[in-house]
């Protein structure tokens, strides 16, 4: 009897057709996990952002609350001017002041030198794209070019130095008064303090920016908002403002 002979069907392929689709189905997949993953960064980082500018704001609250020790140009309950010096000659910005209580710098001579690079502290906005301080120890005033990538100081709520001594600020409405901001990164100035609309606060690639109020409250403000002249007046002045052009 002969053999029945077994066919077997003849095995077969993808077709170009199915493979683009799996190929278009899988980068659309990694796409997304990449979106994802983007977010969840973004949103770590402004979480960041917002506990380490509430930090530092509340530390500069506390240094208005006990006053400075140069000479009496800033007693209890008034703030300390961005950049200054101390009764022993010690020069400093804002930031040294903070940078001393917080035990990352200490003083050198007449400057005050940190332990940390300024990047690796506090004082990194980390959704910055910019290195803040270079990779400068001594945080000088006059390297703008370094000072990116940080929070800005509202200079408004401190006079300038006239005839050797600096007149209390009289804040009336704290709430609505910015005391420390996102710093501009697109800005060509230093980024160490804002007294005017041309470096306000401002989000970095976003379209608000993390702001402290005086009072220990943390808002984000829109980039539009914060760079209009009355608005921005209305923020950032500590006394007479003109609450028919309240944002």
């Amino acid at each position: 009897m002969m053999p029945i002979a077994r066919f077997s069907p003849p095995k077969r392929g993808f077709t170009l057709v199915e493979l683009l689709v799996v190929i278009a189905i899988v980068a659309t997949l990694a796409g997304m996990a990449v979106v994802g993953t983007r977010m969840a960064l973004r949103s770590a980082a402004a979480g960041e952002t917002l506990n380490n500018i509430r930090t530092l704001g509340g530390m500069m609250e506390a240094l208005a609350d006990e006053g400075l020790d140069n000479g009496g140009l800033n007693p209890p309950g008034t703030f300390p001017p961005y950049e200054g010096s101390l009764a022993d000659g010690t020069d400093y910005v804002w930031w040294d002041l903070i940078a001393l209580d917080m035990g990352v710098a200490e003083k050198d001579g007449f400057d005050i030198e940190w332990n940390s690079l300024p990047s690796e502290t506090q004082f990194q906005n980390p959704l910055s794209r910019h290195k803040l301080g270079g990779n400068d120890r001594f945080y000088g005033f006059n390297s703008p070019s370094d000072t990116r990538g940080g929070f800005a100081y509202n200079a408004l709520l401190t006079t300038d130095d006239i005839g050797g001594s600096f007149a209390v600020v009289n804040i009336e409405d704290g709430p609505n008064t910015i005391l420390l901001g996102e710093s501009d990164d697109n800005i060509q100035q230093s980024g160490l303090y804002f007294d005017d609309q041309n470096n306000a606060p401002q989000g970095n690639y976003k379209d608000s920016a993390h702001c402290y109020f005086l009072g220990n409250s943390v808002r984000t403000v829109k980039n539009t908002i914060l760079k209009d002249q009355s608005s921005f007046e209305f923020f950032t002045t500590p006394r007479d403002k003109n609450y028919g052009n309240q944002p």
